[in-house]
């Protein structure tokens, strides 16, 4: 696998135009990046606030063996294999990022395979309907929990309202997490002056209950497993 380059950035590098990976976790990426980068995480914020709270209670050397379990050497390698077969196969495309949204340690287990299949059903169904060129260019499940990379042809403005729409009209929507890239931005909801993500629990805004902490886990967990048993039981 060729290795991404690293390079200290300076002016020179930002006025060629060159495509820069930040690997941070999109909290972080969030709160300041280098202009044009391309957030590709290598820790998800569940990930990461997982890391954290081990550090506050059990010190550095706990918190970097869990990070290390949490994106073990094979999930490490498909993320950064895919972001490379990415960039050099489709320069032009808009990628599409999927994963399960999976409150608390566990990850990986037949639930969040079942809400990430169900996911890519209609993202497929999605593309298929708009007439968009699309290609799956790596689907995963590891202990970090399922995970997919699909490059799209198509407008990144109207690949993201799309996926928007998605997630805010299907019953099991508030589950997925389905992040738009292009080779300059990862696109928001406020950047289109979409309404932001809604709590799984209270309705309220959706940073607003995770910066506080305002549900406790087994809340949250209760949560998804109702939106999961209406969506299978329904009709």
């Amino acid at each position: 696998m060729s290795e991404l380059p690293l390079v200290e950035p300076d002016l020179a590098l930002l006025r060629e135009g060159r495509v820069l990976i930040d690997v941070r976790a999109p909290v972080e990426f969030a709160q300041g990046a280098l202009p044009g980068a391309v957030n590709l995480p290598l820790m998800d914020d569940d990930e990461r606030h997982l890391v954290g709270i081990e550090y506050k209670a059990r010190g550095q050397a706990a918190a970097s063996a869990l990070g290390e379990r949490l994106v073990a050497g094979e999930v490490k390698a498909a993320r950064v294999a895919a972001w490379c077969e990415l960039l050099a196969r489709h320069p032009d495309a808009v990628a599409i990022s999927v994963t399960p949204v999976m409150p608390g340690p566990v990850k990986d287990c037949a639930l969040a395979r079942l809400i990430q299949a169900a996911a890519l059903v209609e993202l497929d169904a999605l593309v298929g309907t708009r007439g968009w060129d699309a290609e799956l260019v790596y689907r995963e499940t590891a202990r970090a929990g399922p995970e997919a990379l699909l490059a799209v042809s198509a407008a990144p403005e109207a690949v993201k309202r799309a996926t928007v729409d998605l997630e805010d009209r299907h019953p099991l929507g508030r589950l997925w997490d389905i992040d738009v890239v292009t080779a300059t931005a990862t696109l928001s909801r406020r950047d289109l002056g979409l309404a932001p993500r809604r709590c799984l629990v209270c309705g309220a805004p959706a940073h607003a209950c995770a910066r506080s902490r305002a549900h406790p886990l087994s809340e949250l967990i209760g949560a998804l497993d109702a939106k999961v048993g209406a969506w299978v039981f329904m009709g």
